[in-house]
Protein backbone atom coordinates (compact mmCIF):
# COMPACT_ATOMS: atom_id res chain seq x y z
CA UNK A 1 0.00 0.00 0.00
CA UNK A 2 1.20 3.68 -0.65
CA UNK A 3 -0.59 6.69 -0.03
CA UNK A 4 -1.18 9.53 -2.01
CA UNK A 5 -2.30 13.35 -0.40
CA UNK A 6 -3.93 15.77 -2.89
CA UNK A 7 -4.84 18.85 -2.43
CA UNK A 8 -7.86 20.33 -4.02
CA UNK A 9 -10.30 23.29 -4.11
CA UNK A 10 -13.75 23.23 -3.15
CA UNK A 11 -16.39 25.90 -5.05
CA UNK A 12 -18.63 26.05 -2.62
CA UNK A 13 -17.69 27.41 -0.19
CA UNK A 14 -14.25 28.20 -1.39
CA UNK A 15 -11.60 26.34 0.58
CA UNK A 16 -8.95 23.83 0.05
CA UNK A 17 -9.74 20.13 0.87
CA UNK A 18 -7.13 17.40 1.72
CA UNK A 19 -7.73 14.13 -0.17
CA UNK A 20 -5.30 10.98 1.22
CA UNK A 21 -5.69 7.99 -1.28
CA UNK A 22 -4.37 4.65 0.17
CA UNK A 23 -3.86 2.60 -2.84
CA UNK A 24 -2.10 -1.07 -3.56
CA UNK A 25 1.24 -0.65 -5.39
CA UNK A 26 -0.07 -2.18 -8.63
CA UNK A 27 -3.73 -0.83 -8.47
CA UNK A 28 -6.10 -3.07 -10.73
CA UNK A 29 -7.97 -0.03 -11.90
CA UNK A 30 -6.72 1.74 -15.17
CA UNK A 31 -7.61 5.01 -13.46
CA UNK A 32 -6.15 4.61 -10.19
CA UNK A 33 -2.63 3.47 -11.53
CA UNK A 34 -2.66 7.26 -13.63
CA UNK A 35 -3.85 8.92 -10.34
CA UNK A 36 -0.70 10.36 -10.19
CA UNK A 37 -0.84 12.36 -14.09
CA UNK A 38 -4.22 13.06 -13.79
CA UNK A 39 -3.12 15.30 -10.55
CA UNK A 40 -1.09 18.37 -11.05
CA UNK A 41 -0.60 19.10 -7.13
CA UNK A 42 0.14 16.45 -4.11
CA UNK A 43 1.15 17.37 -0.33
CA UNK A 44 5.02 17.67 0.27
CA UNK A 45 4.02 17.27 3.91
CA UNK A 46 4.63 20.75 5.07
CA UNK A 47 2.49 22.79 7.23
CA UNK A 48 2.49 26.66 8.19
CA UNK A 49 0.14 27.69 10.90
CA UNK A 50 -1.16 30.57 12.35
CA UNK A 51 -0.82 29.83 16.00
CA UNK A 52 -3.60 32.38 17.01
CA UNK A 53 -6.05 31.38 14.29
CA UNK A 54 -5.38 27.51 15.91
CA UNK A 55 -5.95 28.93 19.22
CA UNK A 56 -9.39 30.34 18.43
CA UNK A 57 -10.16 27.17 16.68
CA UNK A 58 -9.41 24.98 19.63
CA UNK A 59 -11.14 27.16 21.72
CA UNK A 60 -14.67 27.12 19.64
CA UNK A 61 -14.14 23.56 19.56
CA UNK A 62 -16.46 21.85 22.28
CA UNK A 63 -13.74 19.09 22.77
CA UNK A 64 -11.21 21.27 22.51
CA UNK A 65 -9.54 19.89 19.92
CA UNK A 66 -10.31 19.91 16.54
CA UNK A 67 -12.18 17.24 14.34
CA UNK A 68 -9.91 15.45 11.89
CA UNK A 69 -10.81 12.24 9.42
CA UNK A 70 -9.66 8.75 10.73
CA UNK A 71 -7.45 6.84 8.69
CA UNK A 72 -6.93 3.13 8.45
CA UNK A 73 -3.96 2.05 7.20
CA UNK A 74 -3.65 -1.46 7.06
CA UNK A 75 -0.27 -3.21 8.54
CA UNK A 76 1.54 -6.05 9.87
CA UNK A 77 2.77 -6.11 13.17
CA UNK A 78 6.46 -6.97 11.79
CA UNK A 79 7.10 -4.77 9.01
CA UNK A 80 10.04 -6.82 8.17
CA UNK A 81 7.59 -9.75 7.78
CA UNK A 82 4.39 -9.79 5.33
CA UNK A 83 3.14 -13.26 6.80
CA UNK A 84 3.16 -11.73 10.66
CA UNK A 85 -0.31 -10.62 12.52
CA UNK A 86 -2.07 -8.13 10.28
CA UNK A 87 -3.32 -5.26 11.87
CA UNK A 88 -4.76 -1.61 11.33
CA UNK A 89 -2.88 1.64 11.67
CA UNK A 90 -5.76 4.15 13.73
CA UNK A 91 -4.08 7.68 12.41
CA UNK A 92 -5.59 11.10 11.39
CA UNK A 93 -3.99 13.31 8.95
CA UNK A 94 -2.69 16.86 10.13
CA UNK A 95 -3.23 18.24 6.45
CA UNK A 96 -6.88 17.73 6.85
CA UNK A 97 -6.78 20.59 8.68
CA UNK A 98 -6.85 22.92 6.10
CA UNK A 99 -10.26 22.61 5.65
CA UNK A 100 -10.90 23.95 8.84
CA UNK A 101 -9.60 27.55 8.11
CA UNK A 102 -10.85 30.04 6.23
CA UNK A 103 -8.63 31.74 3.77
CA UNK A 104 -6.50 28.57 3.62
CA UNK A 105 -3.56 28.63 1.00
CA UNK A 106 -1.01 26.31 -1.11
CA UNK A 107 2.22 27.24 -2.37
CA UNK A 108 3.44 25.38 -5.36
CA UNK A 109 7.40 24.55 -4.61
CA UNK A 110 8.71 23.08 -7.80
CA UNK A 111 10.77 19.88 -7.41
CA UNK A 112 14.26 21.56 -7.71
CA UNK A 113 13.25 23.32 -4.35
CA UNK A 114 12.98 19.81 -2.11
CA UNK A 115 14.09 16.53 -2.64
CA UNK A 116 11.14 14.32 -0.81
CA UNK A 117 12.28 10.77 0.59
CA UNK A 118 9.07 8.90 1.19
CA UNK A 119 10.23 5.40 -0.28
CA UNK A 120 13.54 3.56 -0.88
CA UNK A 121 13.14 4.41 -4.46
CA UNK A 122 13.77 8.08 -3.40
CA UNK A 123 16.43 7.54 -1.01
CA UNK A 124 18.61 5.29 -3.66
CA UNK A 125 18.02 8.55 -6.17
CA UNK A 126 19.04 11.05 -3.75
CA UNK A 127 22.20 8.79 -2.65
CA UNK A 128 23.54 8.71 -6.29
CA UNK A 129 24.50 11.70 -8.97
CA UNK A 130 21.48 12.27 -9.98
CA UNK A 131 21.13 15.01 -7.39
CA UNK A 132 24.26 17.41 -6.41
CA UNK A 133 24.93 19.75 -2.92
CA UNK A 134 25.55 23.05 -4.19
CA UNK A 135 28.16 25.40 -2.50
CA UNK A 136 25.23 26.51 -0.08
CA UNK A 137 24.55 23.21 0.99
CA UNK A 138 21.37 22.90 -0.89
CA UNK A 139 20.69 19.07 -2.56
CA UNK A 140 19.25 20.13 -6.19
CA UNK A 141 18.61 17.87 -9.10
CA UNK A 142 21.61 17.51 -11.44
CA UNK A 143 19.49 16.31 -14.18
CA UNK A 144 16.33 17.30 -15.48
CA UNK A 145 14.10 15.16 -15.60
CA UNK A 146 15.23 13.11 -12.86
CA UNK A 147 15.39 8.97 -13.15
CA UNK A 148 12.53 6.66 -12.58
CA UNK A 149 13.67 4.14 -9.93
CA UNK A 150 11.65 0.95 -9.27
CA UNK A 151 12.91 -1.27 -6.84
CA UNK A 152 11.53 -4.55 -5.68
CA UNK A 153 8.85 -3.42 -3.00
CA UNK A 154 9.44 -7.46 -1.51
CA UNK A 155 12.77 -6.53 -0.93
CA UNK A 156 13.88 -3.08 -0.74
CA UNK A 157 10.95 -1.96 1.59
CA UNK A 158 13.00 -0.82 4.29
CA UNK A 159 15.89 1.11 4.72
CA UNK A 160 18.79 -1.42 5.39
CA UNK A 161 17.43 -3.34 2.35
CA UNK A 162 19.20 -0.72 0.57
CA UNK A 163 22.32 -0.60 2.78
CA UNK A 164 22.37 -4.35 1.17
CA UNK A 165 22.27 -3.43 -2.25
CA UNK A 166 24.99 -0.52 -1.98
CA UNK A 167 27.92 -2.34 0.21
CA UNK A 168 29.17 0.27 2.70
CA UNK A 169 31.81 2.27 0.96
CA UNK A 170 31.15 1.19 -2.31
CA UNK A 171 29.07 4.32 -3.52
CA UNK A 172 25.80 4.42 -5.00
CA UNK A 173 26.07 3.41 -8.61
CA UNK A 174 25.87 6.46 -11.70
CA UNK A 175 22.29 7.73 -12.49
CA UNK A 176 23.15 10.61 -13.90
CA UNK A 177 22.71 9.40 -17.81
CA UNK A 178 19.58 6.65 -17.03
CA UNK A 179 16.13 7.10 -17.48
CA UNK A 180 15.13 4.19 -15.48
CA UNK A 181 16.11 1.60 -13.49
CA UNK A 182 14.39 -1.19 -11.90
CA UNK A 183 15.45 -3.95 -10.02
CA UNK A 184 13.92 -7.08 -9.26
CA UNK A 185 15.12 -9.54 -6.65
CA UNK A 186 18.05 -9.30 -4.13
CA UNK A 187 20.80 -8.00 -6.02
CA UNK A 188 23.75 -6.22 -4.53
CA UNK A 189 25.65 -3.79 -6.94
CA UNK A 190 29.51 -3.95 -7.06
CA UNK A 191 31.41 -0.44 -7.09
CA UNK A 192 32.09 1.31 -10.11
CA UNK A 193 28.27 0.42 -11.62
CA UNK A 194 26.99 3.20 -14.33
CA UNK A 195 23.53 3.11 -15.83
CA UNK A 196 22.45 4.53 -19.18
CA UNK A 197 19.24 4.82 -20.88
CA UNK A 198 16.82 2.05 -19.62
CA UNK A 199 17.68 -0.73 -17.80
CA UNK A 200 16.02 -3.36 -15.89
CA UNK A 201 18.34 -5.86 -13.86
CA UNK A 202 16.52 -9.51 -12.85
CA UNK A 203 17.50 -11.90 -10.30
CA UNK A 204 16.85 -15.26 -11.88
CA UNK A 205 18.14 -17.79 -9.02
CA UNK A 206 16.15 -20.38 -8.19
CA UNK A 207 16.13 -20.01 -4.76
CA UNK A 208 16.17 -15.80 -4.80
CA UNK A 209 19.43 -16.01 -2.81
CA UNK A 210 21.41 -12.63 -3.43
CA UNK A 211 23.33 -12.16 -6.48
CA UNK A 212 26.03 -9.64 -8.03
CA UNK A 213 26.09 -7.71 -9.93
CA UNK A 214 29.35 -7.24 -11.81
CA UNK A 215 30.90 -3.18 -11.97
CA UNK A 216 30.44 -2.07 -15.38
CA UNK A 217 28.23 0.07 -17.63
CA UNK A 218 24.75 -1.26 -18.22
CA UNK A 219 23.37 0.87 -21.03
CA UNK A 220 19.43 -0.05 -22.42
CA UNK A 221 19.46 -3.54 -21.20
CA UNK A 222 18.30 -5.99 -19.33
CA UNK A 223 20.44 -7.87 -17.03
CA UNK A 224 19.59 -11.87 -16.29
CA UNK A 225 21.45 -12.56 -12.88
CA UNK A 226 23.29 -15.07 -12.36
CA UNK A 227 22.93 -17.78 -15.22
CA UNK A 228 25.36 -15.22 -17.29
CA UNK A 229 22.93 -12.80 -17.49
CA UNK A 230 25.75 -9.51 -17.09
CA UNK A 231 28.76 -11.81 -18.51
CA UNK A 232 26.64 -12.73 -21.48
CA UNK A 233 25.81 -8.61 -22.21
CA UNK A 234 29.33 -7.76 -21.41
CA UNK A 235 30.15 -10.26 -24.00
CA UNK A 236 28.51 -9.02 -26.71
CA UNK A 237 29.23 -5.32 -25.92
CA UNK A 238 32.34 -6.78 -26.75
CA UNK A 239 31.27 -8.29 -29.63
CA UNK A 240 29.73 -5.11 -30.97
CA UNK A 241 32.83 -2.83 -30.06
CA UNK A 242 34.90 -5.23 -32.13
CA UNK A 243 32.66 -5.63 -35.38
CA UNK A 244 32.86 -1.73 -34.83
CA UNK A 245 36.64 -1.33 -34.83
CA UNK A 246 36.99 -3.62 -37.67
Amino acid sequence: MFSTLFLSLSLSPPLLIFSPFFLPRNPPNRQLRHINSRHKFFNTNNLWINLPALSAALASSPTGAVKLPLIKNKKTVDPRDANSTPVFQLETAMGSAIELFDGAAAVVVPRERFAPVKTTNDLFLLRSDAYKVTASSVVVPAVSPLPKVDLDAKVYKLVDAIDALIPAGAGAPSLKDCKSLRVVGRVKLSPGTTFKGDVLVKNESAGGEEVVLPAGEYCDSVIALPAGGAEEAKKEEKKEEAVAAA
